[in-house]
């Protein structure tokens, strides 16, 4: 079924089951001061949907409109970034090649900004958003492809593979990737050399990693093997299954996205999630984040203090931490996250934005989105404040990346590996992708946090988890069966 146009006045119904909450990426400047920033999950839109149709009737009435080339136009972009100096930049370029669009940015607050902007008669005409799926089923997203299909430009350029899939419905794109992040493992060089523990290499194992994080636990010398932040390692637990061949995607999912696998017949995926709860209560290589404030480490995470071999993070604090000013007192690198036994893969996320469906100035709004992804320059700019990784083969794109002194400075055949193998955050997209989301965090919470083991809670979880998104999935069905019945009247 081809699901084109904004989707109709059905927002109540998709609103009584899906209010999705995925990972975000508000760039700190790499220098996380606490557990929440140091994960990469931030400014998480936790408005509930709105059960009123303004946005509907008011994406129904209006139409895309090409203005002349002299004509102004002022796009409202809705970001949670601040409009600073690097900020303001990145617009003067789309400004040299679009003077008649200026660009304005205004603070998002989740959907209640699309909202409040709308009753006033202006509303949002690009805004971001840490999900796809709440502000699409409340009609507040345009549906891309008649953009792209017109566009022999935009189709032209090439794109990574994977980039334009995470916000793909059918056949049609309802999202663009404004930048996109990786997750790596950052390690303390000091301490590898302290122990005299050989680097990383590129195709490491999780087994590889455990036994380092072993020798590097030292409670007399205050030192161990992991960062003492648990939502991030959970994380990266929730990889293992997968490297191990036992769930089909990350997050545990399988590849149709409507189930999670850690469920309680998969034993080799529990075994798997057991893996960080044997390195906290066997090995004892990880300080959790409660037993290291328990034992008076107050002043931050471990590994920001020099205490901590490993530290899983998200590539854009790679520019932050390079910066002199950062406040880290030794020397670091990065590494891949590992491979486990049936493959090696890295987490990554693509970032959304998406065009109002209530925007007076569509095909304004088309050229910045078309501007922001595809303009080589523009990627290049990007690259450069530290907000994206490439998203194209072009080789002056991947030429450019490679300059970067900040990203210059870390092992590059690490680096190369990571952006080269991304496995894409499948919750950005996906219908329920929150209930995955919350689901992976029970690891972080239960497992690493309260030490409880994966066979005691986490097969529960993932049977209540798949109830909900097999409700989301439903609903959707009949959201979508009604617009093409719909689209097919009015033909």
């Amino acid at each position: 079924m081809n699901k084109r146009g904004t989707l109709p006045a059905l927002a109540v119904i998709m609103a009584l089951s899906m209010a999705l909450a995925a990972c975000g990426n508000d760039n700190d400047g790499g220098t996380g001061k606490n557990e929440a920033n140091n994960s990469g999950t931030k400014n998480t839109d936790t408005t509930a949907p709105s059960t009123n149709n303004a946005a509907n009737d008011t994406a129904n009435t209006t139409t895309p409109d090409a203005p002349a080339a002299d004509e102004p136009v002022t796009l409202k972009l809705a970001t949670w970034i601040p409009a600073d100096d690097k900020w303001t930049k990145m617009l003067e370029l789309f400004n040299a090649k679009f003077p008649n669009i200026k660009v304005d940015m205004i603070s998002w607050q989740g959907t209640k900004t699309l909202q409040e902007n709308i009753a006033a008669g202006e509303p949002v005409d690009v805004f971001w958003a840490n999900t796809m799926w709440e502000p699409l089923s409340q009609g507040y997203v345009e549906n891309l492809q008649p953009y792209i299909d017109k566009d022999p430009e935009f189709g032209d350029y090439p794109f990574l593979p994977g980039i334009l899939d995470t916000f793909k419905v059918g056949n049609d794109i309802y999202g663009l990737s404004r930048g996109n992040d990786l997750g790596v493992i950052y390690y303390n060089k000091d301490i590898l050399e302290k122990y005299g523990i050989d680097p990383p290499a590129v195709n490491w194992t999780f087994d590889d990693m455990r036994e380092m994080a072993k020798k590097a636990t030292n409670a007399a010398e205050k030192t161990w093997g992991f960062n003492n932040t648990s939502y991030n390692i959970g994380w990266l637990a929730s990889t293992v299954p997968y490297a191990n061949g036992h769930t089909e995607d990350i997050y545990g999912l399988n590849k149709a996205h409507d189930k999670i696998m850690w469920t309680g017949d998969n034993t080799a995926a529990l075994d798997d999630l057991n893996y960080f709860y044997d390195i906290v209560t066997k090995d004892q290589s990880m300080l959790n984040w409660g037993d290291s404030q328990k034992a008076g480490y107050t002043g931050g995470d471990l590994w920001e203090k020099g205490q901590a071999l490993f530290n899983y993070g998200i590539s854009f604090q790679i520019p932050g931490w390079s910066n002199p000013d950062s406040g880290l007192k030794f020397k670091w690198d990065i590494a891949p996250i590992p491979a486990g036994t049936a493959t090696q893969a890295n987490y990554a996320q693509n970032n959304p934005m998406f065009m109002a469906a209530a925007s007076k100035h569509k095909e304004a709004a088309w050229e910045f989105m078309k501007f922001w992804t595809t303009n080589k320059d523009f990627q290049n700019l990007l690259a450069d404040n530290g907000y994206t990784f490439p998203n194209s083969s072009d080789a002056d794109i991947q030429a450019h990346f490679k300059s970067i002194p900040s990203y210059a400075a870390v092992n590059q055949e690490a680096l190369a590996f990571a952006y080269n193998h991304p496995i894409y955050d499948p919750s950005f997209g996906m219908i329920g992708g929150n209930f995955a989301g919350e689901a992976t965090g029970y690891i972080a919470d239960q497992v690493i946090e309260n030490k409880i083991s994966a066979y005691d809670n986490l097969p529960k979880s993932a049977e209540e988890k798949n109830g909900l998104i097999a409700q989301a999935k439903a609903t959707a069905d009949k959201v979508f069966k009604v617009q093409a019945e719909n689209e097919a009247a009015a033909k």
